[in-house]
């Protein structure tokens, strides 16, 4: 009778072992609540992008030539902006076939190097230095020139006080122009870009 009582039992115990193993695990409740990972970017805020618009590739430059080897243009980014917000200053520079410029700075021999001088108006101050790419070697062990497109950036603040109105600011250009066998005389040209200015918040 004990045998038949201990057999019921170890039968019991495996059956009940059985449906245990079974039954599928439920979900945690609580881990469709949690994150998963880092935060969707969509919810990162990155309020300077959100306040200006996207400064393009390449502004509209007129075409240059042999007789005009260099031609330049300046626009602000955004064009509209609030007091307290920032600006961009970008200054495209398109040579001709051919034909080089000297990058900012020192360079050897007589050749003139590029230069920006900026005038602001009362308010806005430049942020950090001008942003360019790095030039490349000319041809035949020339020193670092720039050729085809090129393209200068400077960062500006307008104070927040700043009372609303269009403003101008003006860049003063350096440059000589140079072909595989000479180079003309140094130039300057003036550009000029607008933005206009709104209350901030």
């Amino acid at each position: 009778m004990s045998r038949l009582l201990t057999f019921l039992g170890i039968s019991f115990l495996l059956a009940t072992l059985g449906v245990a193993c079974e039954k599928p695990i439920e979900p945690d409740k609580d881990s469709a609540a949690r994150p998963t990972g880092n935060l969707p970017e969509a919810q990162i805020k990155d309020s300077e992008q959100a306040k200006t618009e996207s400064v393009p590739d390449q502004l509209p430059v007129d075409e240059p030539n042999e007789n005009h080897p260099v031609s330049s243009a300046a626009a602000l980014f955004p064009t509209r902006a609030r007091a307290g917000e920032s600006l961009t200053f970008v200054v495209q520079i398109k040579t001709a076939s051919r034909w080089h410029i000297y990058p900012t700075g020192a360079v050897s021999g007589t050749e003139m190097p590029t230069t920006l001088k900026l005038q602001l108006p009362s308010g806005v101050e430049a942020v950090g230095d001008w942003i360019y790419p790095a030039p490349h070697p000319g041809a035949s062990g020339q020193g670092p020139i720039y050729e085809g497109s090129v393209k200068f950036i400077r960062r500006l603040a307008i104070n927040r006080q700043k009372v609303s109105r269009p403003i101008n600011v003006t860049c003063e250009l350096g440059y000589q122009a140079c072909d595989p066998f000479s180079c003309r005389p140094p130039e300057t040209v003036v550009l000029k870009a607008t933005a206009e200015i709104v209350p901030g918040p």
